[in-house]
């Protein structure tokens, strides 16, 4: 990776809405249930997230932040743009 620079990846998503504070939980329903239940392996890459409305621009209770996980690419097959965005979401990319 680049100094600066979170690649394209693969990402299942998670909204976290309400106080995201602690994004303990949601980051474990990730790990430990949705990725065995999905057939999903992760990347080497940390889960990291993105926070899209954040107190006191809006009050605690409407935060919204997103959780991402980058994913593996399925073995032997390359999945379509769309498929991407469909299935998991689609890792935005950082500058």
């Amino acid at each position: 990776m680049t100094a600066g620079l979170i690649p394209g990846w693969r990402c299942a998503v998670l909204r976290v809405l309400g106080n995201s504070d602690n994004r303990e939980p949601a980051a474990l329903f990730l790990y430990r249930d949705w990725l065995p239940a999905g057939g999903e392996e992760p990347r080497d890459s940390p889960l990291y997230c993105q926070r899209l409305a954040f107190f006191p621009e809006v009050p605690e209770h409407e935060t919204v932040a997103e959780l991402f996980l980058p994913l593996e690419q399925p073995a032997g097959r390359r999945l379509a743009a769309s498929d991407r965005r469909k299935r998991t979401g689609r890792c935005p990319r950082r500058a």
